[in-house]
């Protein structure tokens, strides 16, 4: 052996199983190795052990640090690493002394970027006797090896001869880990989503059958705790792998990753119920209610609906049913279920945990309202801010988007009139009306909200909502043209005795100032607001009018994630060799400009439109597009134009070749990014056009940008979450 091997052992108050953890590392027939043990701040006499261990053998490493748990540990020793191979091995557990060299054999044979060994369970006291090092070959089973795409569905399937969802037993090439860590945000469930997460950047598998991993299982044991904490942490790391496979289109295992959630809600259930534990029987009936809403649910058979239903419904039938289950038939199989729920006092722990509300539009079915919506929301959780989406989703911002439009219209014939002429618009987009709906509500549901979350139509049920902070904003929120007059919650004046701070992010009026009649009342709503940003520069000189504060230029929300992060929500179309077209409100220079370039460049012309209507003979119209596909287009169009300020944004995250018209209402903020990015010569019309195929520095663009959002995340990192 010629490489080295980097065997990270977390080590917390493990004094009792420390020395045999180690000595079976030293046992090994490979000894190409560092064994790295990461002291996170254990009480007990491990520390010591570890320190007189270090002495008696050069290739032992000790780090010391705080406790920050086994995430934590188990990242700083990737960090100090200097091994090929990485290898994770719990203080508590131990190893065949031929386990390493044959990982390592399987792996420079195979390529593959995870070896993958059997797992012995062992009780307190037990340790199995060393085998002869001579004989070992004789005993090594036929290995398997997955392909990237068969191990993502032995993990998801369990159809490997070995568990591929914990981290013992497994070595990992060290290029192969880049940038994943453990969520040390995770109490429980952190090695599965590890894993997962290597499996999505393509890692192949090859498995030993061997059981040559030794995992001890005692009262002290972490994995083996049951606390609504440990819980909460699982669910949420297969309600990630769920989202994620459901976002990638891969429906089947979407649906497994559900029965296994349902799985797991019936196991806790069954087990507090059986401990007498109230507080994780009742956190796993409102698990129940959450994902009884999902629409993936829907998909599970009657028999796991059914379970649910039951636990819903009909506790002490189900309970009956599941007793005699255990008596008459699983007692003979050996197998047991379990389920729990929340308590009181864990709600109020996580109502903790998410301490910031974002209001905004999310509701509406806007690509740009979503996206910023997304944009935000996303940073602020990216930097540890435990940010969720209000659900306040009042029926004049709904309302348009229904089947049949509903518009609060301060005239009875101005509604008559939107209510007709809205759904005579549906009825012509006709079938592309609900795939529309679905692929926006898709969207709102996997990346914006929480089903579990309820949803506030007026101002009077903000009361009870556990946020100490609230970000209003981005977006026109204080643009009354589109709330129908201003709102108060928009401004965070409502009453609750959790609010204690109310920060407007990127607040946009639609332009530069409000119409007289509104003025004396936005004086009085922004009294509420205790930090005030604003999107357009334009705007400046009249909110300082009215308010005492200082008033901060801060960017769309949109901007605060890069290319990458975009793509990974991103919905490309089947369609290649076109020109984009977006357009918030008619403009025939754009209409005729994007015909001569089709003509000029020999591509088709698609156009996205959210209502009935055709632009121009020659357009594809897509009426369906969501937010996601939206980014896809965009990523896949060879020249974008648009007079919309979200499909300019977009035009520049993506670095297309693009054209931008005025637009005749909001022709500000549009005006105000392009200048920003110093990008004016995309602006057609002006002085400074340039012509479509004008090169466009995009190193200096990337400089522009990393600037000005450097400015805005000072602010949000400074003003939100204190």
């Amino acid at each position: 052996m010629a490489e080295l091997i980097s065997i990270i052992v977390p080590v917390y108050n493990s004094a009792s199983y420390i020395l045999q953890c180690v000595e079976s590392v030293r046992a090994q027939t490979c000894t190409q190795w560092e064994l790295l043990l990461i002291d996170d701040g254990s009480q007990d006499a491990a520390g010591k052990i570890c320190s007189r261990l270090c002495g008696e053998d050069p290739r032992i490493r000790l780090l010391r640090r705080e406790h920050k748990g086994v995430s934590a540990a188990r990242n700083a020793g990737i960090q100090e690493a200097k091994g090929k191979y990485l290898f994770f091995l719990d203080s508590d557990d131990g190893m065949h002394p031929a386990l390493t060299e044959t990982l390592y054999r399987l792996m420079e044979e195979s390529g593959a970027a995870v070896a993958a060994a059997a797992c012995r369970p062992i009780g307190e006291g037990e340790f199995p006797e060393s085998s002869d090092r001579g004989e070992y070959e004789d005993n090594i089973k036929d290995n398997i090896y997955y392909k990237n795409h068969e191990a993502l569905h032995a993990f998801i399937w369990n159809t490997s001869a070995v568990s591929l969802k914990s981290i013992g037993g497994k070595m990992i090439r060290r290029d192969a880990v880049g940038a994943v860590r453990f969520d040390e945000r995770l109490s429980n469930g952190e090695d599965t989503l590890f894993i997962y997460q290597l499996l999505l950047k393509g890692a192949d598998v090859v498995v030993l059958p061997n059981d040559w991993y030794f995992y001890r299982k005692h009262e002290k044991s972490v994995s083996n705790g049951y606390s609504v904490l440990s819980i909460q942490s699982r669910y949420r790391v297969w309600q990630y792998i769920r989202k994620y496979e459901l976002k990638h289109n891969r429906l089947t295992n979407a649906v497994q990753c559900e029965n296994i959630i349902l799985n797991r809600i019936v196991e806790w259930y069954t087990e507090g119920r059986r401990k007498g534990n109230r507080s994780i029987t009742e956190y796993a009936v409102r698990l129940a209610k959450a994902e009884r809403n999902l629409p993936v649910f829907s998909r599970i058979d009657w028999c796991g609906r059914l379970r649910i239903w039951l636990i819903l419904n009909c506790r002490p039938l189900y309970w009956l049913l599941h007793v005699l289950w255990c008596r008459v038939v699983l007692r003979a199989f050996a197998v047991k279920r379990k389920l729990s729920e929340r308590s009181e006092k864990d709600i109020k722990e996580e109502q903790e945990e998410s301490r910031t509300g974002i209001l905004t539009f999310h509701c509406a079915d806007n690509y740009g309202a979503m996206l910023q919506a997304y944009g935000l929301k996303s940073y602020l959780c990216k930097n540890g801010i435990k940010a969720e989406i209000v659900r306040y989703e009042p029926f004049f911002m709904t309302g348009r988007h229904w089947w049949i439009p509903y518009f609060p219209s301060k005239h009875i014939l101005g509604r008559i009139w939107y209510t007709g002429d809205g759904w005579v618009r549906n009825l012509r987009i006709g079938k592309d009306f609900p795939a529309r709906r679905r692929n926006m509500s898709l969207f709102r549901n996997t990346f914006l909200v929480e089903k579990r979350q309820r949803k506030l139509y007026f101002l009077h049920q903000f009361k009870r909502l556990p946020y100490s902070c609230y970000i209003a904003g981005s977006d026109q929120i204080w643009n009354p043209g589109i709330t129908c007059g201003l709102r108060k919650a928009y401004f965070g004046a409502f009453k609750n005795r959790n609010k204690k701070q109310v920060v407007a992010y990127a607040a946009s009026l639609g332009g530069g100032d409000l119409p007289s009649e509104y003025s004396r009342e936005f004086s009085e709503l922004l009294k509420s607001v205790d930090v005030v940003s604003v999107r357009e520069g334009q705007a400046v000189p009249y909110v300082q009018s009215l308010y005492d504060g200082p008033v901060s230029v801060v960017l769309d929300p949109v901007l605060l994630l890069d290319k990458k992060e975009w793509q990974r929500i991103e919905k490309r179309p089947d369609r290649e060799g076109y020109i984009l077209v977006y357009l918030t409100e008619k403009s025939d220079a754009l209409i005729a400009y994007v015909k001569e370039l089709s003509k000029e460049k020999g591509l088709s012309i698609i156009e996205l439109r959210s209502n009935a209507g055709m632009t121009d003979k020659d357009f594809v119209i897509d009426y369906t597009a969501g937010p996601a596909e939206f980014l896809g287009y965009i990523h896949q169009a060879d020249y974008v134009v648009t007079n919309s300020f979200h499909g300019t944004v977009f035009s520049i995250i993506y670095e297309k070749t693009f054209t931008v018209f005025p637009h005749n209402r909001l022709g500000a903020r549009i005006t105000n990014i392009l200048q920003v990015h110093g990008l004016e010569h995309r602006l057609y019309g002006t002085d400074s056009w340039s012509g479509t195929d004008a090169a466009i520095d995009w190193e200096d663009v990337r400089k522009r940008t990393k600037e000005n959002v450097k400015v805005s995340e000072e602010f949000l990192l400074n003003h939100v979450g204190k």
